[in-house]
């Protein structure tokens, strides 16, 4: 073994030996390594599995779980994502979430979280811009108030 690699045991005996990866949050395991069960989960399939989810949801929560796959580079990060923003509709109405989706993709904050934060406000029902508000009474001045009288 050297400082660049790592190795497994089991029963005190090495069964694999890895290349040490030093970037934060990277993944070096190598498919036929990983337990069956974490090869189904990562199977290209599942990614169409999990689309065909989030398109019963709607196309703006479809869109969604696209950019997610689309923007997050860690393959296992991505599906984590998508799966819980699927996993909301445990929590909110599909409409909710979809209404939700749209919103985030409106405002260009396609991820999970923003969805989350946007669902808890209730920020699709809240208007997109602010009306000043209408002052008048005696103190005020406007424009007319100062315009200089010809000589």
């Amino acid at each position: 073994m050297t400082e660049g690699t790592v190795e497994i045991y089991k029963d005190s005996k090495a069964i694999v030996t890895h290349k040490r990866n030093y970037k934060s949050g990277s993944v070096t395991t190598i498919g036929t390594h990983r337990h069956p069960d974490h090869q189904a989960y990562l199977d290209s399939k599942d990614s169409d599995r999990l689309l065909e989810q989030a398109q019963k949801i709607g196309t703006s929560t479809f869109e969604l779980a696209e950019r997610i796959f689309a923007n997050i580079p860690i393959r296992e990060s991505s599906f984590r994502s998508v799966r819980s923003l699927l996993a909301l509709s445990d929590i909110y109405e599909l409409d909710d979430i979809e209404a939700a989706c749209q919103f985030a993709l409106s405002i260009n904050s396609a991820n999970r979280r923003s969805v989350v934060e946007i669902l808890q406000k209730r920020s699709w029902e809240a208007p997109t811009y602010m009306t000043p508000p209408s002052f008048t009474h005696a103190n005020l001045r406007n424009r007319n108030n100062y315009e200089t009288a010809e000589i």
